[in-house]
């Protein structure tokens, strides 16, 4: 289309450019360039001044900050539209909401125009034309011409805004790839696909689809060699296999192949090459991993409950369809056994039950799950989303998304990176599939949107203090909002704790319990409570203690939040001396949950002492146990107990159970770490203090069970130290958890552990600690496909590294450098650097490192085709880890000679190195890395016609994938299948 003269148009996918016609405009210095970039990529909405501010100076913005941004909006209002007076209408960059925005349409902006020639593409998609699809697509990727706001500073750069761009363009070359594929056009993508695939060598669905591309277009051998690149990559820099997807990929290359050859043998023809033509069989037609988890993870529910019969009838009645018609009573099965009479039911709503703290949202939601629950036999799933937790935690989508795809059988190391990304996996797994999600204390829509389903077949209940008016409208959800009970409910609540009989006998005691308590479920569960452990009490006594506690305090009579601060007060006031101490001892943890030993240490006791107490504030209804040793807080209940703590507790005392819970939990981590750790030096730290009470584990599997577990109380550890002035203990606490974070996926957690590492080594001016927070987030940047990012950080860490004399620290960072140059093809100048770390841990006398370094000099070798020369490092690198005794990283080398011996063309050691790798991962329980080696060692079997030892390989991967419920066993299952094929061919 022909644009007006003087047209005014902008772009930030690239380089940050502005032309007037066809005129470039000169956009000033590099923040005001920046400061433009900034409102493209808001598209539309504002931006507050503190957040530009916040994005063009991300550490220690200048005195004056505010004032700079607001003179280069000046200057940039008047080039862009010099012709316009200051608050003429019609003008396109405007005051909005105490900062500034950009009006333009998709004539105007790169990004709208990208953006609604997607959103036509996935429409074209969903009514199933994907050529269609496909050219759309390619036309929305023909607008990138390079990584969002090329050309301005890489710290502004590496803000979210323009992250989540680059994440919307890798999502268009997915989608694009998948339609290419559909539609037998890959050619078309192929391109986008190779450029996206070579700035993100590590993404491995991109990866995947880059395969499948080059082997639909007839490069076979080109997508073998793209397989073997990225599977060379994720062994050299992560120490892992490639995931399902990928795998699956590769495998449909080499079936189109095997499928060809079992043909040819059969008909005694020579098989022809696949030539691209038509889908690789068997290729998977989704681009994940189908799911095989059936999770169960909803909380028990509650031991007594009692009333909500409206309420349970109205959420049964959503369920059916048939909202306003008389409902069952829940006390049965309330929605039959759907499917049995061969009848469909509509899709649910989602249901949104709201109300204030205490009304008893939650008790009610797990209550009508668990009725609910046979109805959706593929799980069901929950999350507590600490909406309202009064330490402010609030969990963030890509947290709940991680934990919901682990419940799904999604490997930690298979979540991808970006909220976009996992959302799309989540409702791809969650697809034909029959799950209840229950998504309990959200805080906003926004909270909630990203972990709704858009298919049929699943449930979601919501619980939030907010009414959500936005699920209602956007969503269709469906609303229930809770008061306090009527007086029936309320003393079929007492009864269910108290029995009928104690209640008739008193029945004026418990009229008054229940007017004190103002009907509210949580007031009238801890008066229940204590009234239930006081057996001998009269209930008239228990209505006279309550309201003398009323009487004194300042809360105003029947409200609802005086009933439940006058019976926390009276519970406990009933505690024992010990009891009320721990109960106040308990709000000082950071996190929503701990475990015995972590609140044991706030308390300076045994916990064989400590469990007790425990079991009293569990008895009280002061404490929960959600599972088994795993002890939380009310919310209500924990902003209580802060309160007392502050005025009871001196601020020594406070210090001093901090302390020993921040001790806690770095040495627990550090044992923890201790036994999955890869060659890392370790750092000086301080004994635990007196009262401190370190976890102890026999096997690996017990500390990644514990660190799994506590993930969330040691991310909140982290910032909780930084801001209780344990600076010492947030640095090195986010040194101990990298490994663990980083292996098992949880990057976004990774990078803000670093950050506030950083941000306490920056207070303390430590250069040791500044120096690993430097390689550290170099490593993230690096993971998260960010290698020039990674850069700047790595050369940093490498000088205060060499300035404190750490030798092993500078390995560590060299090979970090030797995997930057990698990404970009530089494999001698990566080699140069592996070398460097094996002369540096040898200078050290690190073994474990040096070992470690050879196997990527051998890795870099054998890459360059230097095999022999490969060899003799690798050969040096099992002996050096055998003899420190890391046995996971001699695993690794051992399988790093089985692929080397196999480029020899010596199938014989390749099997014998594979078999020995497979045996050390069995000795480790590193079943996952023992699966993929036997896969492994089952492939060059086959090659070398051993098929009976190929099926053996295979068998074993698939019984342990199967055991995992892993999604790699679908991928075993059909070399498995393919192999069997192939010996049946050749009799």
């Amino acid at each position: 289309m022909a644009r007006p003269s003087g047209a005014l148009r902008l772009a930030v996918l690239g380089p940050v450019l502005a032309w007037r016609g066809e005129v470039e405009l000169d956009l000033g210095p590099p923040r005001q360039r920046a400061t433009l970039a900034v409102l493209l990529a808001a598209a539309g909405k504002p931006m507050g001044l503190d957040e530009i501010v916040a994005v063009l100076w991300p550490e220690n913005p200048p005195p004056g900050a505010g004032e700079i941004v607001r003179r280069y909006v000046d200057v940039l209002r008047r080039l862009l539209e010099p012709d316009l007076p200051e608050h003429a209408e019609g003008r396109r960059l405007v005051s909005s909401g105490g900062g500034y925005r950009l009006d333009l349409d998709e004539e105007m902006s790169d990004l709208l125009a990208f953006r609604r020639l997607r959103e036509d593409a996935r429409q074209a998609l969903t009514e199933g034309q994907p050529e269609l699809a496909t050219q759309l697509f390619v036309e929305a990727l023909r607008s990138w011409r390079g990584p969002a706001g090329s050309g301005i500073d890489s710290a502004v750069r590496a803000h979210p805004v323009f992250a989540a761009l680059n994440r919307e363009y890798l999502d268009a070359v997915r989608r694009a790839a998948d339609a290419a594929l559909a539609a037998d056009q890959a050619d078309a993508v192929l391109p986008h696909a190779e450029e996206a695939a070579e700035a993100q060598p590590l993404d491995e669905p991109l990866q995947a689809r880059l395969v499948l591309l080059l082997a639909a277009t007839g490069q076979r051998a080109a997508a073998l060699e793209a397989y073997r690149r990225v599977r060379g990559r994720l062994a050299g820099e992560r120490g892992v296999a490639p995931g399902p997807e990928l795998q699956a990929a590769h495998a449909a290359v080499l079936r189109a192949d095997a499928d060809a050859t079992a043909a040819a043998r059969t008909s005694g023809e020579t098989a022809p090459a696949w030539n691209g033509s038509r889908q690789p069989p068997g290729r998977p037609t989704v681009p994940f991993p189908e799911p095989t988890a059936r999770p169960a993870q909803l909380p028990a529910g509650p031991a007594a409950f009692a009333g909500r019969r409206r309420e349970i009838a109205e959420l049964v009645a959503t369920l059916a369809g048939t909202v306003g018609a008389d409902g069952p009573d829940g006390a049965e099965d309330p929605v039959g056994t759907d499917g049995a009479d061969g009848t469909d039911r509509p899709v649910p709503p989602p249901v949104v039950i709201s109300g204030p703290a205490g009304v008893g949202k939650s008790a009610l939601a797990l209550h009508c799950a668990h009725l609910l629950a046979h109805r959706f036999p593929d799980g069901r799933l929950h999350v507590d989303l600490r909406g309202f937790d009064p330490t402010g935690a609030v969990m963030p989508p890509d947290e709940a998304l991680h934990n919901l795809l682990g419940a799904l059988g999604v490997p930690p190391r298979g979540v991808p990176v970006g909220l976009d990304a996992q959302v799309a996996l989540y409702r791809g797994l969650l697809a034909d599939r029959r799950v209840l999600v229950l998504l309990d204390n959200a805080h906003d829509a926004e909270q909630v949107r990203p972990l709704l389903p858009d298919a049929p077949g699943s449930l979601v209940i919501v619980t939030s203090r907010d009414q959500l008016p936005e699920l209602v409208a956007a969503h269709g959800a469906h609303p229930i909002p809770l008061d306090v009970l009527d007086d029936a409910d309320a003393r079929d609540l007492l009864a269910g704790r108290l029995g009928t009989a104690r209640l008739a006998a008193e029945p004026e005691a418990v009229e008054e319990m229940i007017s004190l308590c103002a009907r509210l479920p949580l007031a009238l569960s801890l008066v229940a409570a204590r009234a239930a452990m006081e057996r001998h009490r009269p209930l008239a006594t228990v209505a006279r203690e309550l309201r003398d506690a009323h009487d004194r305090a300042d809360d105003p009579a029947g409200a609802a939040a005086g009933a439940a601060r006058t019976a926390l007060t009276w519970s406990y006031g009933a505690l024992s001396p010990a009891a009320a101490r721990l109960f106040r001892l308990f709000a000082l943890h950071p996190s929503t949950a701990a475990g015995p030993a972590a609140v044991a240490s706030l308390a300076g006791e045994p916990v064989g002492r400590i469990q007790p107490l425990l079991d009293e504030l569990v008895r009280a209804r002061l404490v929960t146990e959600p599972t088994p040793r795993r002890y939380a807080f009310h919310d209500q209940l924990r902003a209580y107990a802060n309160g007392l703590v502050a005025a009871v507790q001196s601020e020594p005392e406070r210090h001093a159970a901090r302390n020993r819970l921040f001790d806690h939990y770095l040495h627990s981590a550090l044992a923890a770490d201790g036994l999955i750790s890869s060659g890392r030096a370790p750092i000086a730290v301080d004994p635990p203090v007196a009262g401190a009470l370190p976890e102890i584990f026999p096997r690996e599997r017990d500390a990644v069970r514990w660190l799994v577990t506590e993930r969330a109380a040691l991310l909140a550890a982290v910032e909780g130290a930084g801001a209780h002035g344990f600076d010492v203990h947030a640095w090195q606490l986010a040194w101990v958890l990298e490994q663990f974070l980083e292996r098992w996926g949880h990057w976004d957690d990774w990078t803000s552990a670093i950050r506030a590492g950083m941000r306490a080594a920056q207070r303390l001016d430590d250069p040791r600690a500044l120096a690993h927070g430097h390689r550290s987030l170099g490593l993230s940047a690096l993971v998260m496909g960010r290698a020039e990012d990674a850069y700047p950080h790595f050369t940093q860490a490498l000088d205060l590294f060499r300035r404190t004399g750490d030798l092993s620290g500078q390995a560590l960072v060299e090979r970090g450098l030797a995997s930057v140059v990698d990404r970009r093809g530089r494999y001698d100048e990566a080699l140069w650097h592996a070398e460097r770390a094996v002369a540096l841990y040898r200078e050290a006398g690190n073994r474990s490192g040096e070992g470690l370094a050879r196997n990527l000099v051998g890795w870099y070798h054998a890459t360059l085709g230097n095999y022999a020369a490969g060899l003799t490092f690798v050969e040096a690198a099992v002996a050096l880890l055998r003899d420190a005794g890391y046995r996971r990283g001699e695993a690794a080398a051992w399988d790093t000679l089985g692929f080397i011996h196999r480029g020899l063309g010596e199938p014989v050691r390749a099997i014998e190195a594979y078999r020995r790798s497979a045996e050390l991962r069995h000795e480790i329980n590193d079943r996952h890395q023992e699966a993929q080696t036997l896969t492994r060692l089952g492939l060059v079997c086959r090659d070398s016609n051993d098929l009976p030892g190929a099926a053996r390989a295979l068998r074993q991967a698939l019984t342990i994938t199967s055991e995992m419920r892993h999604p790699d066993a679908e991928v075993i299952g059909r070399l498995l299948a393919e192999v069997e094929q192939m010996a049946g061919a050749a009799g």
